[in-house]
């Protein structure tokens, strides 16, 4: 699995599979089910037959609050 450094040094867009969808903790097929449906948790590109997350909002939402009375 990527860590948020790993994550900053990659380009502006990385893959769904693996680098995005492992960032949140999904296998291939659900990050490429909830891609389809509209359901990832960032904005997904569909750029001819691939599928890339652009880079600073996957790290944008890894990065953010964390609401710490939703955990308890």
């Amino acid at each position: 699995m990527l860590t948020l450094k790993e994550l900053e040094q990659k380009g502006l867009t990385i893959p769904l599979w693996p680098d995005a969808g492992e960032a949140i903790g999904a296998g291939r097929t659900s990050a490429y089910r909830m891609a389809k449906d509209g359901t990832f948790p960032v904005p997904v590109l569909r750029i001819g037959k691939s599928y890339r997350v652009i880079t600073a909002d996957l790290v944008a939402l890894l990065s953010g609050p964390i609401d710490v009375k939703a955990i308890a």
